[in-house]
């Protein structure tokens, strides 16, 4: 499946998915591209489903979708299961310090997500703890 994980998808309902939401402040629907990793992380897809998209396409982790958000930031703001956000990271370690099209880097991101994102202290506790592993290794 590599040739499909690589298709960039037009999504335009922006009511229901928080982090396409906060791309703009106008009530109107708008176009955003998404990678199938983007969307299984915005759908809190499982792990399987994830590690198989970075199988197929890992060049996907450092692409922006049309919202400006990498795939880490989207899975953050929308509450995916923290082992899915391990996963990313280990993936790509520099995702932790990615900034978005609002200059936030994943953590940054999170805590000004609204809505709430529904695992938001879980989703912080990787985060940080990912911080903490990758400082620790530089000093």
């Amino acid at each position: 499946y590599s040739e499909e994980a690589r298709i960039w998808v037009t999504c335009c309902d922006t009511y229901s998915i928080p982090s396409i939401q906060n791309f703009d402040s106008s009530p109107s629907l708008h176009k955003v591209e998404l990678l199938p990793l983007h969307t299984a992380c915005l759908s809190r897809s499982p792990l399987s489903l994830v590690r198989e998209l970075i199988h197929e396409y890992p060049d996907a982790l450092q692409k922006k979708a049309g919202n400006e958000k990498y795939p880490i930031h989207i899975a953050c703001e929308a509450g995916a299961d923290p082992e899915v956000i391990s996963f990313l990271i280990q993936s790509w370690p520099g995702s932790i310090y990615a900034r978005d099209g609002d200059s936030n880097i994943p953590l940054s991101g999170l805590i000004k997500s609204k809505p709430l994102c529904p695992r938001k202290t879980e989703v912080m506790k990787t985060l940080l703890a990912a911080f903490n592993a990758q400082n620790h290794t530089h000093h």
